[in-house]
């Protein structure tokens, strides 16, 4: 190739490291005739005086070419020209992350050259790039360039060493100590929540990975775009006191209900000495994916579920209608305490052992999942209406029991497993494209 001699360099370049743009930029000097100057000659077809950005340095041929200057001079026969030349990085120059709340977040800052090259744009990308689109408007996400694409965060590291621990539902396996071990009833079977959730995790493939949140494209450097990417992701599974709302204060605890043969009684959650049980926890923990898996919200629904009971059933007295007692009603944010017992019983009037106090036991219902089914006649062969065999309610003899006391949730007394599910919710927390973060949080009594 002939040389150029209407273009001379002057002297050595000057080099500086660790500039702002990448690790080492060199700035060239030319002295070049006075008609290379000229518009034709900077945009000449043929030996264009402004070479194309990104174009390699004779010398240090891993630094790019991201700007040009003609400066003019005393004579019109000749102008000074200044390249310079950049290390362009082929990863982020800077990173910043944080946690807050539900999220993780990492924000990452990179200089890429702003042409289809490999420190800057692939075929794609820079066909979707504004500077080639004529105006219209693209999703930056649409022309992310090469270092961005091959460095996003994938899997999700929960340590400060860096180690990746990217198991879902840790912390369920492991409840708060004064929590009793939590369980989840499915098809009418009870099972550990741990237990549980595993195999949710295991059948829909559920996994926790870094979201797409946030991207700015600063264009107004010369040869160089500036983008500002982040990516959010969910923080570990864990434990919380109360409902899961971050301790709010305002969180509207529910109510307990006992009913016995001393009539029906309703305390506030964490009334000491109710027998009932006096601590609540969340277990809150995400997925990450188009919905949660058909598994979880079989399991758990997709809102959240406050519990109730309903009443409509009535005690006959021996005596008829001056000693029946009717209940017909229902009750929000309420869940019932009950004992484990198969059968619902009344105790009869005498003391079997006056020593222990004790009463022998009548039933007068029995125990369904979600209900209580009152089922009791008096035989009418029995002799004398003083039968002191009769089931007995606030110290007074039936002699019919009849209808329901259903409920969405229960706190069983006396229960290995220690801990009631009172409360459940499945709700996406954040969002890119279709891709969501969905937050469950799993609230327990015990």
């Amino acid at each position: 190739m002939a040389q150029d001699l209407t273009i001379r360099l002057l002297g050595r370049p000057k080099v500086t490291q660790d500039s702002q743009l990448g690790f080492q930029r060199i700035v060239r000097k030319y002295v070049v005739q006075g008609p290379r100057a000229s518009k034709a000659g900077i945009e000449d077809a043929n030996n264009p005086l402004f070479l194309p950005v990104g174009t390699a340095d004779e010398e240090f041929t891993d630094h790019y070419l991201v700007n040009q200057a003609v400066e003019p001079t005393s004579s019109m026969d000749k102008a000074n020209l200044t390249r310079d030349f950049v290390e362009i990085r082929d990863t982020y120059n800077s990173e910043s992350s944080s946690e807050s709340g539900d999220l993780k977040r990492i924000t990452r800052k990179y200089i890429v050259l702003r042409a289809q090259h490999a420190r800057g744009y692939d075929v794609t990308s820079w066909v979707n790039h504004p500077f080639n689109s004529g105006g219209r408007s693209n999703d930056a996400w649409d022309y992310l360039p090469s270092a961005i694409k091959n460095t996003e965060p994938t899997s999700v590291s929960y340590t400060d060493t860096g180690s990746v621990n990217v198991s879902i539902f840790n912390a369920s396996s492991s409840g708060p100590s004064s929590l009793g071990t939590p369980s989840v009833s499915i098809a009418s079977t009870s099972t550990t929540l741990s237990t549980a959730l595993q195999a949710a995790a295991s059948t829909d493939s559920l996994s926790i990975k870094w979201v797409r949140a946030t991207v700015q494209v600063d264009s107004s450097n010369p040869g160089v775009d500036v983008w500002s990417v982040s990516w959010v992701a969910p923080v570990t599974d864990h434990w919380a006191v109360g409902n899961g709302k971050n301790g709010s204060s305002s969180q509207k605890l529910p109510a307990m209900m006992k009913f016995d043969h001393n009539g029906i009684r309703t305390f506030k959650f964490g009334t000491s000495g109710t027998g009932g049980p006096t601590i609540m926890y969340s277990y809150v923990s995400y997925v990450v994916g188009v919905d949660p898996g058909t598994t979880l919200t079989s399991y758990f629904g997709t809102g959240t579920v406050n519990p109730s009971v309903s009443m409509d059933f009535q005690l006959i007295g021996l005596d008829g209608n001056h000693r029946s007692a009717s209940f017909r009603q229902s009750v929000a944010n309420t869940f019932l305490i009950q004992d484990t017992s198969q059968y619902l019983k009344f105790p009869q009037a005498y003391f079997i052992d006056a020593s222990a106090r004790e009463h022998p036991s009548v039933k007068v219902g029995f125990k369904e999942p979600h209900k209580i089914v009152f089922s009791f006649q008096k035989d009418m062969d029995a002799a004398g209406d003083s039968n002191p065999n009769l089931p007995h309610y606030q110290g007074s003899p039936i002699m019919q029991a009849g209808g329901n006391l259903s409920f969405s949730h229960t706190f069983i007394m006396n229960s290995s497993n220690g801990s009631s599910l009172i409360g459940s919710s499945i709700k996406p927390i954040f969002s890119h494209g279709s891709e969501r973060i969905w937050k469950i949080v799993l609230t327990y009594v015990g």
